[in-house]
């Protein structure tokens, strides 16, 4: 920087007035650099529509998944409850047979659909025969069949969202098998142990 422009910088830096804002201005400025911008009337209603909309749209995807699980649950019960009935009641079967082809036709006109039958005396577990059961209002058919002297039920019905594509579970003191084919709809309860209860199951599943 030469002579000239020092000089004048200077000059300027004496002459030139500056602003020195009043107190109140400053603390007018700091308000309103503080105050909230107003919100608009859509705002308003979009947030009023969340909170609304919300709870509606967590209830419609909650509810289905609990009354699907009420209804799974009280389906289970219905499996226990018709084993344990087959059992005490000595109403086993309604049709007492080894044969097949004397369970099988048995249940035509009494369901509207006709249950695989089969017999696995060879493999350990004989046919002992066959009677109708409804659980939870579906028509079913049940099998029993035998296995050192554990009964064991076998339950079609048409495919049902009630019974799982593939499971097991041990309740009551009970093992079931449950799975999906075809049309039909497979559980399988008995006392007996999983090993020998899970082998009977890949029998039927193989068949």
């Amino acid at each position: 920087m030469n002579s000239n422009d020092k000089f004048l910088s200077e000059k300027m830096q004496k002459e030139v007035d500056y602003f020195e804002p009043s107190q109140e201005f400053s603390d007018r400025l700091r308000f309103s650099l503080r105050r909230p911008k107003p919100i608009l009337k859509s705002q308003v209603w979009m947030r009023y529509a969340a909170m609304i909309l919300l709870p509606l749209i967590t209830l419609s995807i909650v509810l289905p998944i609990q009354t699907r699980l009420m209804q799974k649950s009280e389906f289970t019960a219905a499996v226990i409850d018709a084993h344990i009935r087959s059992n005490l009641a000595k109403h086993l079967t309604d049709v007492e047979s080894t044969d097949q082809h004397t369970v099988k036709p048995w249940f035509v006109g009494k369901i509207d659909f006709s249950p695989p039958v089969a017999n696995y005396l060879e493999q350990g577990f004989p046919l002992v025969g066959g009677r109708l059961e409804y659980l939870l209002g579906n028509p079913t058919a049940a099998l029993v069949y035998e296995h050192a002297k554990h009964i064991i039920n076998l339950f079609v019905l048409k495919r049902s969202h009630l019974v799982s594509e593939a499971s097991h579970i041990r309740k009551n003191g009970f093992e079931i098998f449950e799975w999906q084919e075809g049309d039909f709809s497979y559980v399988v309860i008995s006392d007996l142990n999983q090993k020998e209860l899970g082998d009977f199951v890949h029998l039927i599943q193989s068949h």
